[in-house]
């Protein structure tokens, strides 16, 4: 599972969730639709958003930063 932390041109910079690790792919391999932010899975060399982990992520960002302001 990969955090996609930066869109550069024609290269994507993904973190691996578990180790941190930060790697390139070309954006061609990647969904047409990926926004900075999106958690995306490798399934067999082909890239899948993940919406579902992508909502709760953002939304857990969300409910922090919500308390913050308080």
């Amino acid at each position: 599972m990969y955090t996609v932390e930066k869109i550069e041109d024609k290269i994507v910079i993904l973190e691996d969730r578990k180790t941190n690790k930060l790697i390139d792919v070309k954006i061609d391999n990647l969904p047409k639709n990926i926004k900075e932010g999106d958690i995306i899975n490798n399934l067999s060399g082909k890239y899948i958003i993940d919406k579902k982990e992508t909502n709760k992520i953002k939304n857990n960002i969300r409910n922090k930063f919500n308390l913050l302001k308080k």
